[in-house]
């Protein structure tokens, strides 16, 4: 199952909605030691174990990983864009190098803490979102940050979704104000009997 404007690389719910840690700078402490990182080149969001992940948009997929040391399981998806996607700490790959995938379609499995498959040096279940322009690690290829890029993805989605069907909406828009208009069209008042009757006297 995949939707077409779905660009959030998690089922929408309590639990996966939560962004653990911003692209940036950050402070980190790992087995009881704290460092301070210059950079943290992607954003983490909040995944019970094996979560169902989904691409954020239609492309094919270039690499996937089953256990690498410190990223885990990991897939990147090249998009029409140019940019890539890149999901970290995976616990089980659905997917396979030269598949073409698309928006919301779903590609792996979250993992979960030290010593579950897929975590690599993750110390908790979550999902590790990375945002590259260009193929990851080539020449002149750089990362982004992932909010505001999701944010201007959803939209562009969205407005093309709109436009592709402005006909149907229109339509659906007019039904729903005619629908409207005759259930809140004011009653006609009512026919009062008058229990008076007129007379008319002559004299």
């Amino acid at each position: 199952m995949w939707n077409p404007t779905k660009v959030w690389p998690l089922p929408i719910s309590l639990n996966t909605m939560t962004i653990t840690s911003r692209f940036g700078p950050r402070t980190i402490t790992v087995n009881g030691v704290t460092q301070t990182q210059a950079r943290h080149g992607a954003i983490d969001i909040s995944a019970p174990a094996r979560t169902p992940v989904l691409s954020i948009d239609n492309g094919e997929v270039i690499k996937t990983v089953d256990d690498h040391p410190t990223a885990g399981g990991y897939v990147e998806v090249l998009h029409g864009n140019g940019h890539t996607s890149r999901y970290l700490h995976l616990n089980e790959i659905q997917t396979r190098v030269g598949a073409k995938v698309k928006t919301g379609q779903q590609i792996a499995l979250s993992g979960g803490g030290a010593g579950m498959k897929g975590a690599g040096s993750s110390t908790g279940p979550h999902l590790h979102l990375e945002i590259w322009k260009g193929v990851p690690y080539a020449s002149g290829s750089h990362l982004v940050d992932p909010e505001p890029y999701l944010l201007e993805l959803a939209a562009g989605k969205l407005k093309r979704l709109i436009e592709r069907n402005s006909a149907l909406i229109l339509f659906a828009m007019g039904v729903g104000l005619v629908g409207y208009s005759i259930l809140e069209a004011p009653a006609p008042e009512p026919v009062r009997a008058n229990s008076r009757r007129l007379v008319t006297v002559t004299r």
